[in-house]
């Protein structure tokens, strides 16, 4: 049996027992023999369908269970063909009964009144009682296929969700990555084709070839150095096209015709097709990337190529170790299996959206298992970790892993096991949607509506799953989605348009011709503003509904005038507003003065309640930004703004709640220019403040010489990473409830500043002490503590959680006055020095039920007195 087949099973199942409680059960209501067996069926049906998950792991190595499947399957067809014959006859009899109501003629009151209903025609109780051999048949059958099922000992899944009884770990929802994901793994190559690509043009045509088994990456490598701005800047031209088993070069070459000049005709005669290539390329600077090719004949590749000459530079992936020959690359670059590192920053950006396993240490064990499974490959890394994004509990992680599929050899069922298991966990409802998906020919090119409607068609959309459906159905789509290289060229047809998504679609450089034309849309989640395209933007003022989320994308395209005619102020719904200035362009090449015109010119409503600013090249921050009129912002993100060399002065923005101020390089004091000069109150909705990769940042000037000017009186959260040059103390925040401060080696710390300190987590820190007026024993709140990479810290307050790693001087926790006694929880890890624990701190520890747990683990030798083995883990 397929797999396909075999995912599609559960729903086809379904499917059919709707069909029995539509129509069936109904039409054979009053015929004594068929209704209870049909009645049968529907009972029998869903206990089946309970088990075909453990039926369809089980097959693997069982081929009784594999023979009660395809039995299954071809029972499930003959199901549905019969409840189609009763619905066939249901339909004709009651067309005849609409015809002869509507008939004058007199024969028509001669038939009794009992012989005009659907049911109880003659020639309807002749069909029912034709039926009924078909229909005991078919109860014997499923009356058999569950005897063996109890026989083959299959049984129900079920979902391992926490009881009252035992709550296990469960997966918090993270947003350190945002939704962008790092490429990881390739780097050393994607450089070396880089520059490979931009070198000397004399020796005529170049190839380089990627090779590498299934799921290596080979496409994600050739997209990242096709789409890299800086051969962007070197080539006049760029063409991709997606080669697989069919090398077709008439087809090919009209694809890369079409892409340079989008105006040519549809020939089909491949000398006219290539003279007209040659004459498009003749002096011209063109990349070409050939996708995934099987052709092994040298003459065919030999053809396809005469029209290239000087100047053009060709990528192709292959899995074939002889096609990269028969091309004759400059270079091959043959993509190995991932590093586990690599492989396990593959998985955990899908699966947690996050670097590693940092905020889910649970998970960090059975995660590292399953990613060992993935074998090195990154595809399959990627397709368990989308899976797993859904599975928040632990015990389902450990039923993935434990699956029998991962053992199925890749040549048994065509495709790797990780493909495999993320087919088998779908939903039961989108398993045949999926299924449906296999009629269409490989590459072939659709609409994402048109199948919407064919699998509607076909009765494959449960009205029930709808919502679902839809959202579940982008995530299908995406990976199609993102290989678009342009959107529709006609699409200013759409005039009813109002939703259009092109979030993910990677290589979309520009938006399509009439985007004006769309004054209906009100949901456009990216307006991306190609090369020398900065003019179009202006056909932004012409959608006046827009409302929600909304990005700019590529502004460094884009002049004043073009800015300023978008008229984004008039967009009264946008609420969330991106601002994007592309990410590789160099700081010496930027024009500072254009960018600074262009954000003075995208002044956004007024109920703006979100707003990041990412990749600005300009010396300074608009006005607008820290505008009071924009009473509604509650969050504002200036990201990787490197030119920037001082703030807005936001602190009067009432409702400000999150602050976060990343890669701002030349920034290098924070003070007046942030909170205003005799600013009260300042930022006094403030929550969450973070500074990340300041690198040159030194001092924070709080502006506390007003004592009646209150400043951050309600922040909860702050965290100062990557700021090796500050210096000095931090405020006092006297509402402060976690601190992180992460790689600022400079810094001194008050904790008694922070009075409802809650959690407090250091690394690499130095030079860290206390050096407040008061006790630090006196912050009586503190819960939570992380030490990591110091080399001095005074704190001895009794915490629930005390977490040391990395502390190179700590020769005994007495003499720091640390200890044991007091926290619930304890670890130790990577202490070098720490050579013993003392008598007193076992003894103490003895006497102190409070202490639930210890973790002590080192690389070197440590005498230890005495543990009750219940308390301690040593490793």
């Amino acid at each position: 049996m397929s797999v396909i087949g075999e995912a599609a099973l559960s729903a086809f199942l379904e499917l059919l027992g709707r069909k029995l409680l539509d129509s069936a059960l109904n039409f054979v209501a009053d015929h004594k023999q068929l209704h209870p067996q049909l009645k049968q069926w529907q009972s029998i049906l869903p206990d089946i369908q309970a088990v075909l998950d453990d039926a369809e792991e089980k097959q693997i190595k069982n081929e009784g269970v594999k023979k009660w499947l395809e039995d299954l399957q071809d029972l499930a067809y003959d199901v549905d063909d019969t409840l189609d014959e009763f619905a066939y006859e249901e339909l004709r009899l009651k067309l005849n009964k609409s015809q002869a109501q509507a008939s004058t003629g007199k024969v028509r009151k001669l038939i009794p009144t009992c012989f005009t209903g659907t049911s109880l025609t003659p020639t309807s109780w002749l069909f029912k009682n034709s039926m009924i051999p078909k229909v005991k048949e078919i109860t014997d059958r499923l009356n058999s296929l569950t005897t063996r099922r109890s026989s083959l000992g299959l049984t129900e899944i079920l979902s391992q969700a926490p009881t009252s009884k035992g709550k296990q770990p469960r997966l918090q929802p993270t947003s350190i990555l945002d939704g962008v994901m790092e490429y990881v793994g390739r780097h050393k190559e994607k450089t070396e084709m880089i520059e490979l690509l931009k070198g000397d043009n004399s020796r005529g045509v170049s190839v380089l070839s990627i090779v590498g088994m299934g799921g290596m990456g080979k496409t994600t490598l050739a997209q990242l150095v096709y789409n890299d701005a800086t051969i962007n800047q070197s080539f006049d031209h760029k063409a991709w096209v997606c080669v697989s088993d069919n090398f077709d070069a008439v087809n090919i070459t009209r694809t890369i015709l079409k892409s340079i000049d989008p105006n040519s005709s549809d020939e089909n005669d491949l000398n006219l097709l290539q003279v007209k290539l040659k004459e498009k390329l003749s002096g011209k600077r063109f990349l070409l990337v050939l996708d995934d090719i099987w052709n092994e004949n040298y003459d065919d590749w030999t053809i396809l190529r005469s029209p290239f000459g000087a100047g053009t530079k060709i990528i192709v992936t292959t899995r074939l170790q002889i096609v990269s020959s028969i091309v004759d690359s400059l270079k091959v670059f043959h993509l190995d299996k991932l590093s586990d590192d690599d492989c396990l920053s593959v998985f955990t950006q899908h699966a947690l959206k996050a670097r590693n396993f940092g905020g889910h240490l649970p998970f960090k064990e059975i995660g590292e298992k399953i990613v060992r499974r993935c074998n090195g490959l990154p595809l399959a890394a990627k397709a368990i970790g989308s899976l797993l994004r859904t599975v928040k509990y632990h015990q389902e992680w450990e039923r993935i892993y434990e699956s029998e599929i991962w053992n199925l050899p890749e040549e048994q069922c065509g495709i790797i096991p990780a493909l495999r298991l993320s087919y088998h966990h779908l939903p039961s409802y989108l398993k045949r949607c999926f299924a449906y998906c296999s009629i269409l020919p490989k590459d072939y090119e659709f609409v994402e509506e048109e199948i919407i409607l064919l699998w509607r068609a076909e009765g494959l959309l449960q009205q029930q799953a709808m919502p679902q459906i839809k959202d579940l159905r982008n995530q299908y789509f995406q990976d199609l989605v993102s290989r678009l290289h342009k959107l529709p060229s006609k699409m200013e047809n759409l005039v009813n348009l109002q939703y259009l998504d092109i979030r993910d679609t990677y290589l979309v450089h520009e938006m399509p011709f009439g985007i004006d034309k769309l004054t209906n849309l009100q949901r456009l989640f990216d307006f991306i503003i190609g090369e020398g395209d900065g003019h179009r933007m202006r056909e932004l003022k012409y959608l006046s509904n827009l409302k929600g989320d909304f990005c700019l994308s590529w502004l460094d395209n884009v002049n004043c005038q073009d800015a300023r005619e978008a008229k984004l102020n008039e967009k009264l719904g946008i609420d969330r507003l991106a601002l994007h200035w592309s990410i590789n362009l160099k700081k010496d090449t930027r024009n500072k003065e254009v960018e600074e015109c262009v954000l003075d010119s995208l002044r956004p409503p007024k109920k703006l309640e979100h707003l990041v600013i990412q990749n600005y090249g300009g010396a300074k921050f608009s006005t607008w930004i820290a505008d009071s009129s924009f009473k509604n912002l509650l969050s504002l993100e200036l990201h990787s703004c490197e030119n920037g060399k001082s703030l807005p002065s936001i602190a009067r923005l009432p409702l400000l709640k999150n602050l976060s101020i990343c890669f701002l390089h030349e920034v290098h004091k924070i003070g007046v220019e942030l909170f205003g000069v005799n600013q009260s109150n300042a930022f006094a909705s403030l929550e969450t403040l973070r500074f990340e990769n300041v690198r040159n940042w030194k001092e924070w000037d709080p502006c506390e010489d007003d004592e009646q000017a209150s400043k951050f009186p309600n922040l909860l959260e702050l965290s100062i990473i990557g700021c090796p040059q500050l210096l000095g103390r931090l405020p006092t925040l006297q509402s402060l409830q976690k601190l992180e401060i992460d790689a600022c080696r400079r810094l001194v710390v008050s904790i008694s500043s922070f009075s409802s300190l809650r959690e407090l987590s250091i690394d690499w820190c130095e030079e860290l002490v206390d050096g407040g007026s008061s006790s630090a024993e006196e912050v009586t709140s503190l819960k939570y503590v992380s030490l990591k990479n110091i080399s001095k810290f005074d704190i001895s307050a009794e915490k629930e959680t005390l977490d040391i790693s990395g502390w190179n001087e700590l020769e005994s926790l007495s003499q720091n006055g640390l200890g044991l006694v007091g926290h619930r929880f304890n670890k130790i890890t990577d202490c070098p020095q720490l050579v013993s624990l003392e008598t007193e701190e076992i003894l103490q520890l003895d006497k102190t039920p409070v202490v639930e747990s210890l973790e002590i683990r080192f690389n070197h030798t440590i005498n230890i007195t005495r543990f009750t083995s219940t308390m301690v883990q040593v490793h």
